[in-house]
């Protein structure tokens, strides 16, 4: 289940349909999550996902302003029925088509994991949502969801298959110096870093001119961005363009000091 929190969390901060590396604040979250004692009858155990206080004032936009705690689990409840009627009609398109608020593909690959358990006939899942954020219009105070695992794994596995299809009209290589570092580690830490950091890559292209793009990176491939901004030197980095606000290239791969 933490993978599953996890994953949830990752698709909040982006919304795609899969991920190779994690977010560090979407396993930061994971790693908050406390799991409780099982409780008496078939097998079961108790998460919770703290959200604090409701400090949202009128003027903030209310989705926008809520927790990524409130957010993740929201998305979560989402997936799990969108799972359920997947499962129950045998047609995993309904999960590909509900990912950007549902699952992604490595929600499904755990879910499907979790499903996979010996001497498991069935899940279920209720979530009781937090009375000082208010319960989400589409999904009520407490959803409940119930899942066969006889059906449910092989179902859930061909829409993780189907999500994992990459979208080659978004595939760019990007060129450019990295003109910003975003990190939450001290300078001091950053051979000891961990998790995702991001970098702002100046890319100038014929295609959509010059732009600014936010490229999340691994540790070894942060600290060569480090030392590329610092010795003023051009990048390569390979991933699927996301225009927004800021752009982004989302999986990236092939990071590249240009000498």
């Amino acid at each position: 289940m933490p993978r599953i929190l996890a994953a949830s969390a990752h698709a909040e901060l982006h919304p795609n349909p899969y991920f190779l590396r994690i977010d560090n604040k979407a396993q930061h979250y994971a790693d908050e999550c406390r799991f409780g004692h099982t409780f008496r009858g078939s097998f079961g155990f108790t998460i919770e996902s703290p959200v604090g206080p409701n400090t949202i004032t009128p003027a903030e936009d209310e989705q926008s302003a809520l927790p990524l705690e409130r957010r993740a689990i929201a998305r979560l409840a989402r997936g799990l029925r969108s799972v359920e009627a997947a499962v129950r009609e045998e047609a995993p398109e309904i999960i590909v088509g509900s990912y950007s608020s549902g699952f992604n593909a490595n929600a499904c690959d755990e879910l499907a994991a979790f499903l996979e358990m010996p001497h498991l006939t069935e899940v279920a899942f209720e979530i009781l949502f937090s009375p000082e954020w208010g319960a989400p219009p589409d999904l009520g105070p407490n959803p409940m969801v119930q899942i066969s695992q006889s059906r449910g794994a092989d179902v859930i596995r061909r829409a993780a298959k189907a999500l994992r299809i990459v979208n080659y009209e978004k595939q760019r290589t990007i060129v450019g110096k990295v003109r910003t570092l975003h990190s939450m580690e001290t300078p001091s830490d950053l051979f000891s870093i961990s998790g995702l950091q991001d970098v702002i890559v100046e890319w100038d292209s014929d295609e959509f001119g010059k732009r600014n793009i936010r490229v999340s990176l691994g540790p070894e491939e942060y600290l060569q961005a480090v030392q590329a901004h610092t010795a003023g030197r051009l990048v390569s980095i390979t991933g699927e363009l996301e225009q927004g606000r800021p752009w982004r290239l989302e999986n990236a791969t092939n990071f590249t000091v240009l000498t």
